[in-house]
């Protein structure tokens, strides 16, 4: 089994996504290249934001149509200000459109394709890790954004943002920052820390699993739990 992940950003995802396959997929190894694809590896494909994330999609597929060691190929994007559905529709569209045009289907019957949106961000996506939000935080604006929307009990894919953000996204960086924060961690783009580690993506399994929020994350783990046997996934 082989994977070949399309990630919207340069920084963040390849390195969370990295980390969680390794985790999920332990007999997987790294392939830095397209041509050294293996049947036991997965690839990273970075996409350069949004939206030229989506015009590399005919890359990336033309990668797999030339080399056909891929037996899943994964378009991860952000949702951002879109709705969840909108943005699915958006990138299954240019997906659809670019299997076409590069014929990759008639060389790799066998690929699947998935589509994954984070809605609204990854850091949306970590925010479930529900232990990690204090119940009674200590700073004044992690209590602050505790009141608005409480992501240790409410989805936080159901979670807007307060007057003084500019988007949802950004809010949702900055409470995962502030609630990591108080557990004496840290994240940033370029170095996410805690979130890489496997307990922290078994706790984000188990709230999906016992709440049924998350339910843009629960189609990834959906998805690599189909891949593979049950006793192998998490």
């Amino acid at each position: 089994m082989s994977l070949y992940l399309l990630v919207e950003g340069d920084c963040t995802e390849p390195r969370i996504y990295r980390a969680w396959i390794e985790h999920t997929f332990p007999g997987l190894t790294a392939a830095d290249r397209v041509d050294r694809i293996g049947p036991s590896s997965y690839f990273i494909f970075r996409g350069n934001g949004y939206p030229s994330c989506l015009r590399r999609i005919g890359n990336a597929l033309a990668d797999i149509r030339d080399h056909a060691r891929v037996d899943h190929f994964f378009v991860c994007v952000d949702a951002e200000e879109r709705s969840y559905d909108e943005r699915i529709a958006e990138v299954q569209a240019a997906l659809e459109e670019q299997a076409r045009q590069t014929g990759v289907l008639s060389t790799v019957p066998h690929l699947t394709c998935h589509v994954i949106v984070q809605h609204c961000c990854i850091e949306t996506w970590l925010l479930g890790h529900a232990r990690m939000l204090r119940r009674n935080p200590e700073s004044t604006r992690l209590v602050e954004m505790k009141a608005f929307h409480d992501v240790s009990t409410d989805d936080p894919e159901q979670m807007g943002r307060p007057t003084g953000y500019l988007t949802r996204a950004s809010f949702h960086l900055t409470y995962l920052q502030e609630m990591l924060r108080e557990q004496g961690k840290s994240y940033t783009k370029k170095n996410p820390g805690v979130v890489l580690e496997p307990n922290y993506l078994q706790a984000l399994r188990q709230r999906c699993a016992s709440t049924g929020h998350l339910a843009s994350l629960q189609r990834l783990f959906t998805a690599w739990d189909g891949v593979v046997p049950a006793n192998a996934a998490g």
